[in-house]
């Protein structure tokens, strides 16, 4: 091989180099952000919110929740959670829905997003902030029988931390992300293993731990507590066949509900009249029946 060739050789090399370089560090960076977020306003609670009030709240790592409580006509209160780089009114028309039915129910965003302190990891703090909300839910309406509502990343925190704890008697899991590495994998898939590398690498150097439990595998200590887990037909971000996996590897009671034709969320306007008794029926049944 001649000296130009070769030169030429290892020219193209460092070109491929470089493009290479450059887009694992455009991916690493878009996965890193994802966990980093100023805060932002939510503002006070909308008018058709029955009684709600602006509250604060801690953690048990000690960071400051902002969120919107309407108090209990009887003795249910629903939690709801909401999904990645979004807060608390994501889930506003499900607050609507079941306070209007005498449910109480307390939203708030999760750490580093909306208005709440502390840092975003989508492993580790987040189960810290909702067994501080439960805490919270026990000192300001002693007595009340627990649910929840989580939807795509909220969903998976949900579930990873009612495994372990039994104040949480009834799910509704929508959406909900089953494998954070599956989903990495889709979401970065442009490169192949180059960018999933470059994504992880991202998201760990955030916070996220890949160690943290997976929803599917603590489903089973769910026995005994409902389940109703929730999915459009069409959603390309939380697959159906990831729901289904879900539901045959949860115990009973269990239901699975696939909307046909749906994508990532806007179930109460997909299906208005029954997504309102579907959700309403189960908290009832599961938590004053």
């Amino acid at each position: 091989m001649n000296t130009m060739r070769l030169r030429s050789l290892l020219a193209g090399v460092a070109l491929v180099l470089s493009l290479v370089g450059a887009k694992m560090f455009r991916v690493y960076r878009a996965a890193r952000a994802e966990f980093h977020h100023e805060p932002w306003s939510v503002g006070p609670p909308p008018a058709d919110l029955r009684g709600a009030e602006a509250v604060s709240l801690a953690s048990r790592d000690g960071s400051t929740l902002r969120g919107w409580w309407v108090p209990p006509a009887r003795g249910a209160t629903v939690v709801l959670l909401h999904g990645s780089v979004s807060d608390r009114r994501q889930l506003l028309p499900e607050a609507v829905l079941l306070g209007g039915r005498g449910f109480g129910v307390l939203m708030f965003d999760w750490p580093g997003l909306g208005e709440s302190g502390g840092h975003t990891t989508w492993s580790t703090t987040e189960p810290q902030a909702l067994r501080g909300a439960l805490d919270w839910i026990q000192r300001r309406a002693p007595g009340q029988r627990i649910g929840a509502l989580g939807f795509s990343r909220g969903a998976s925190i949900l579930l990873v931390t009612a495994a372990d704890d039994q104040r949480l008697r009834a799910l509704v899991l929508e959406a909900i992300i089953l494998d954070e590495d599956e989903q990495v994998r889709r979401e970065y898939a442009g490169w192949g293993p180059i960018s999933g590398f470059a994504a992880r690498r991202g998201m760990r150097s955030a916070g996220w731990d890949p160690g943290s439990p997976s929803p599917l595998g603590v489903v089973s200590r769910m026995r005994g507590r409902p389940l109703l887990i929730v999915n459009g037909t069409a959603d390309d971000v939380a697959l159906p066949s990831d729901a289904q996996q879900l539901f045959d590897a949860a115990p009973e009671p269990k239901r699975l509900w696939l909307i046909p034709g749906l994508g990532h969320g806007g179930y109460p306007a997909a299906a208005p009249g029954q997504y309102e008794e579907t959700l309403t029926s189960f908290f009832r049944d599961a938590l004053e029946g």
